[in-house]
């Protein structure tokens, strides 16, 4: 029967703690991502609810978000250029058998039916959507700049080139009628 010698254990006692905490306090990015689409609800991405506006020559967006419960996030997509509407979407962020999805439906696009779009990758300020089959966009992107910038790209790659879009919308404030 063999004694351990204290003045080893003391010698690489350090060593052995110091692996030990590197081992169980690294995370990676996908791990993050396990971790968030791991809990029952939509809670981590309660950053994107509001209203969100950009104005761009003269045609105003607009994205507003809602979290509905636990497991639904509701929103809307619209641009506008003075009295006329441009384009209307209707969002859902949704989760369905440990995945969460974002759902877009444009009345005259796609047959008017739902595109799918699967969460690859999020944060505790972003997330990211994507659908390869899909013409345009491919990958949807929402990073939380600020508590009042929320950063949105789309982007998909057309014949062998990346083609991307970047919307910087603000936080709507309320106004009020004088």
């Amino acid at each position: 029967m063999s004694c351990i010698n204290s003045k080893h254990l003391i010698k690489f006692a350090p060593a052995f703690l110091a692996i030990f905490i590197f081992a169980f306090s690294c995370k990676n990015s996908s791990d993050l991502k396990n971790t968030q689409s791991s809990q029952s609800d939509l809670a981590f991405l309660s950053w994107m609810s509001g209203t969100w506006e950009n104005s761009q020559k003269e045609v105003l967006m607009r994205e507003e978000w809602t979290l509905q419960g636990d497991s639904l996030m509701t929103g809307t997509g619209m641009q506008v250029k003075g009295n006329d509407t441009l384009f209307i979407e209707q969002l859902r962020i949704f989760k369905d058998a440990g995945e969460v999805y974002y759902v877009a439906t444009v009345e005259g696009q796609n047959d008017n039916q739902p595109v799918f779009f699967r969460m690859s990758a999020s944060t505790e300020k972003s997330a990211v959507f994507e659908n390869p089959q899909h013409d345009f966009p491919q990958v949807i992107r929402y990073e939380l700049e600020s508590p009042n910038v929320l950063l949105a790209t789309i982007e998909a790659v057309k014949d062998s080139k990346k083609v991307s879009r970047e919307f910087r919308f603000r936080k709507a404030t309320v106004r009020l009628m004088p």
